[in-house]
């Protein structure tokens, strides 16, 4: 018998862009969805839940807050 696929319950976000967030690509650990992502304003990359950007949370890099409001002091 062949190997059977469990299908995610989420799309597949690879390539789309959310917030300032680019999706490069889709892991799972700890058998929940992933994706690591690159912010492009900064570039920064961060590893982030699918359920989360599905559900708004996660718009705008943190490190891009931390840095403008760094250089507003």
């Amino acid at each position: 018998m062949g190997e059977r696929v469990r299908r995610s319950r989420f799309p597949d976000l690879t390539g789309m862009t959310i917030g300032t967030w680019r999706i490069l690509y889709e892991s799972k650990e700890e058998e929940k969805p992933f994706c690591m992502c690159r912010c492009l304003r900064c570039g920064v990359k961060k590893i982030i839940l699918v359920s989360k950007f599905l559900k708004g949370y996660v718009l705008n890099c943190p490190e891009c807050r931390i840095r403008r409001e760094l250089a507003a002091q």
